[in-house]
């Protein structure tokens, strides 16, 4: 495996500058727990995440917005000097300090990871031999273990997860034993890790692909299912308590908007079907074993009143019953979302005039 790597500071005179602070009232809106965060002017909204209370970042395509101070204030940064060079598909930071966002970059698009080990100050950027694919889910157990995957394949057409042991210095490469382009990934303890996907027969879209490690990324066992018609983000909790969010079909006209659930004791995934006027769901993020939160959108009246509407569904019973959260208004979608333990969780979404906006959950 070749590596091409490359250090763009984020501050100072350089390419990549942070914008001055914006000033976020912390008031929640009228619609109650959600409210819209004064980070600037943004980008299509890629991903986030809360390392703690106090530094939170999400990533879009013109390069992020992290705050330091709790979302009192938010400041714009740039992973390269060319916000062309590098497209951010996901991000975890095990620690303020620490942050690895993946995606692709460069004119040949190859599988790139961009690590900060200065709380989002800098970056150094690296790229993987795999041309014409992305990486487009990461996951960090610790500051040390992490792993992403995506559309990346070796020689053989076989996918490839990589797999850092030293805080993203340094990666390995491990195959599977066919081609699944991941679409989520999530470790729950130092050595269990699962992932989530689509086998690739014939060089089509093929059976949903369930993996799991229990040895730090290692080996993996695959299985895959055929029962639904996709399948998206994975969130794990420390019980081993796995989410994702899709949807099934009965024939190839209807579809319906799935959480499917797997316990860790029967690693076996079933399925929550929220008929709560989703049309369809993005994301999922658990809190903690019984609080999550899935993210989407659907309809709102009938006929010539229907509106395009985003919807964001909670969960307290680790997905039993699920429940609509008012939102503010004018959104159109919730693209994605990310929960702690402590409830909050934040969240990218797309307005009415056509936008992005970061939310944010607090309790009420």
């Amino acid at each position: 495996m070749i590596v091409l790597a490359l250090t763009v500071s984020a501050c100072g005179d350089r390419p990549g500058v942070a914008s001055s602070p914006t000033a976020s009232p912390k008031t929640a809106s009228e619609s109650g727990q959600w409210h819209v965060e004064s980070a600037g002017q943004l980008g299509q909204i890629e991903a986030e995440t809360c390392a703690t209370e106090e530094f939170c970042i999400v990533v879009d395509r013109a390069g992020y917005v992290v705050s330091r101070d709790g979302r009192l204030t938010w400041q714009r940064g740039s992973f390269t000097s060319s916000t062309t060079l590098f497209s951010a598909g996901d991000v975890s930071c095990p620690s303020p300090t620490t942050c690895l966002v993946v995606g692709t970059a460069g004119g040949s698009v190859q599988p790139s990871i961009a690590v900060s080990t200065d709380g989002a100050n800098s970056w150094h950027l690296q790229q993987f031999e795999s041309p014409g694919s992305s990486l487009n889910a990461i996951s960090c157990a610790s500051k040390s273990l992490c792993m992403t995957a995506g559309s990346a394949v070796n020689t053989q057409r076989k996918t490839l997860i990589y797999i850092t042991r030293d805080g993203g210095s340094n990666w390995q490469s491990v195959p599977l034993d066919q081609n699944i382009e991941v679409h989520g990934i999530a470790c729950w303890t130092q050595e269990v890790c699962s992932a989530v996907g689509y086998a690739i027969i014939n060089g089509s879209t093929a059976l949903v692909a369930l993996l799991k490690t229990a040895d730090a990324g290692t080996h993996w066992m695959s299985k895959t299912v055929s029962t639904p018609a996709g399948i998206g983000s994975l969130s794990c909790v420390s019980t081993g308590r796995c989410m994702s969010v899709g949807l099934s079909t009965n024939d190839i006209l209807t579809t319906e908007p799935l959480v499917y659930i797997q316990d860790a004791t029967s690693n076996a995934f079933t399925r929550t079907v929220t008929s709560l006027g989703v049309e369809l769901l993005d994301q999922v993020s658990c809190g903690t074993p019984l609080f999550c939160i899935a993210v989407g959108w659907g309809w709102t009246g009938s006929g010539d009143n229907r509106t395009h509407r985003a919807m964001v569904l909670a969960t307290d019973d680790g997905g039993t019953t699920w429940h609509h959260e008012s939102l503010p208004a004018n959104l159109t979608e919730v693209l994605n979302v990310s929960c702690r333990a402590t409830f909050r969780c934040l969240a990218g979404a797309i307005t009415d005039p056509y936008g992005y906006v970061v939310l944010s959950r607090d309790l009420s």
